[in-house]
C-alpha cells in the first residue's frame, strides 16, 4: 500500500463482529484498571488482540483479486519451516519434553490443519496458476502429516479429520467418490505414522478425547469446567475484568492450578 499510496480501508461483513470483540476486550481492561486503581499493560495483549488486529491488516493488505493466490501461498507455505523445525526437534533434540509434542502452540496446530486440508483440496485443482504450489503441498503432505502426529495436537488432529469429512458436503458431487479414497488414504497415513513414531504416547494423549479422566491435561480441563461455566453464568455480558482472578466456586485439587 505504501507503493500504491492506497491507504483506504475496505469494509467487510466481519468488521462489525471484530469491532464488537475489540470493544469488549477494551471494556474488560478498563474495568480491571478501575478495580485495581492502576493503569497496567496486559502482558497477554498479543493473544487478546491478535485476531481483531490481524484481521483488519490481512483483509486490507490482500484485497485485490490478484493478491488472493499470494495469501494462499503465505498461509500454506508457512507450514514448511515449521515442519523442518519439528523434524529437527524430533531427531536431534535431547529435551524429554519433545515427547509431549514437537510443536506445541495452538497456532502451529492450526497451520498444520490448514496445510493438510489445503493439500487435499489441491488434489482436485485443475488450474495452472497455482500448479507449483499444488505440487509443493502434495509432495510435502507426508511430512506435514508426520508433524501433526508427533505434535500430539488433539484439537488440530480432530479438526483436520472433521474438515476432511466436511469436504464431502463442500466439494462438487462429481468428486465425492474420489474423496472417499482420499480420506481413507489420509486416515491410513495417520495410523501408519502413529504406529511408526510413538504409538503408546499417541494412544495415551488421544484417549483424553473419549476418556478425559484418564489423561492429565484433559482431566484438569474436566475439573475446571464447572467453575468456568459458573463464572460465565455469573458474568454473562462483560465477563471477568482483565487482571481480576476468576472465582473458584467448586474446589479443585491444587495440582490442577499450576
Amino acid at each position: 500500500r505504501s507503493v500504491t499510496y492506497d491507504f483506504t480501508l475496505r469494509r467487510s461483513s466481519y468488521s462489525g463482529p471484530f469491532l464488537l470483540m475489540s470493544s469488549f476486550l477494551f471494556v474488560g481492561w478498563l474495568r480491571g484498571c478501575i478495580i485495581h486503581e492502576h493503569v497496567g499493560i496486559v502482558m497477554e495483549a498479543h493473544d487478546l488482540l491478535a485476531w481483531p488486529v490481524c484481521f483488519f491488516i490481512v483483509s486490507n493488505a490482500f484485497r485485490d483479486p490478484e493478491e488472493g493466490p499470494l495469501l494462499f501461498k503465505i498461509i500454506l507455505l508457512a507450514m514448511l519451516p515449521k515442519c523442518a523445525d519439528g523434524l529437527w526437534i524430533w531427531f536431534f533434540s535431547s529435551d524429554p519434553t519433545k515427547h509431549w509434542g514437537v510443536i506445541q502452540m495452538w497456532r502451529d496446530g492450526y497451520l498444520v490443519s490448514i496445510s493438510i486440508i489445503g493439500s487435499l483440496l489441491f488434489i482436485y485443482y485443475q488450474g495452472t496458476e497455482l500448479k507449483k504450489l499444488k505440487w509443493t503441498m502434495l509432495i510435502s503432505f507426508p511430512i506435514i502429516v508426520v508433524i501433526l502426529i508427533i505434535s500430539y495436537r488433539r484439537t488440530a488432529t480432530l479438526a483436520t479429520i472433521v474438515s476432511a469429512f466436511a469436504l464431502f458436503v463442500a466439494l462438487p458431487k462429481r468428486y465425492r467418490k474420489r474423496h472417499i479414497a482420499v480420506v481413507a488414504g489420509m486416515l491410513g497415513l495417520f495410523i501408519l505414522f502413529a504406529i511408526v513414531t510413538n504409538p503408546i504416547e499417541f494412544i495415551a494423549r488421544f484417549s483424553g478425547v473419549i476418556a478425559p479422566q484418564g489423561e492429565g491435561s484433559a482431566a484438569i480441563r474436566l475439573m475446571e469446567w464447572p467453575n468456568v461455566i459458573e463464572n460465565i453464568l455469573r458474568h454473562p455480558i462483560f465477563g471477568l475484568p482483565v487482571g481480576v482472578p476468576w472465582i473458584t466456586y467448586y474446589r479443585i485439587p491444587l495440582s490442577s492450578v499450576y
